[in-house]
């Protein structure tokens, strides 16, 4: 019963997750993991899923279980195929640019699956280099708190809740 019931909420937060939008932001160079994960009851066989940075460039494409590296990408785009057969279609992009800034659509051709990302991509940061404490607090100069968005990591706590169920149930 507990595991019906439980089946029940993860698929409704999975449901939840095919209209989540994501904001992602990363530094100029640094590679950044794009998420996309859905329903292994929901897709269909072979699931043909499709990258676009919006309006319409392809960035990425798996079709009949064939990789399709688009030029402008090629080289810069992986996508890990294990985790395919758990639904999760996340690409790595490497060595982001400025001209990836902008709005990815993932989605599952021939359904409603889909899944969109907003990528910002910022200049490199300097370093802050302390070189004296603050005399009113006696803290280093520079950032000293960490700002975390859990809204970022729904994707992957929903994928690792499926998993853990799947798993469970072997």
């Amino acid at each position: 019963m507990q595991s019906s019931f439980l089946s029940v909420q993860l698929l409704l937060v999975l449901q939840f997750v095919y209209v989540l939008s994501e904001n992602i932001d990363v530094e100029a160079g640094k590679d950044v993991l794009l998420p996309c994960t859905f329903s292994l009851s929901d897709l269909p066989k072979p699931a043909d899923v499709i990258w676009r940075k919006m309006p319409e460039t392809e960035v990425y494409s798996l079709k009949n279980g064939i990789e399709t590296k688009i030029p402008q990408y090629d080289g810069r785009t992986k996508l890990y195929m294990d985790g395919v057969k758990f639904g999760n279609f996340s690409i790595l992009l490497l060595k982001t640019q400025e001209a990836d800034k902008g709005e990815y659509k993932c989605y599952v051709a021939r359904t409603s699956l889909s899944h969109y990302i907003t990528l910002t991509v910022k200049d490199p940061e300097t370093p802050v280099v302390p070189n004296k404490k603050d005399k009113a607090s006696g803290e280093e100069p520079g950032n000293n708190s960490v700002t975390m968005n859990p809204g970022k990591y729904l994707t992957f706590l929903v994928f690792a809740l499926f998993l853990i169920q799947y798993l469970g149930q072997l």
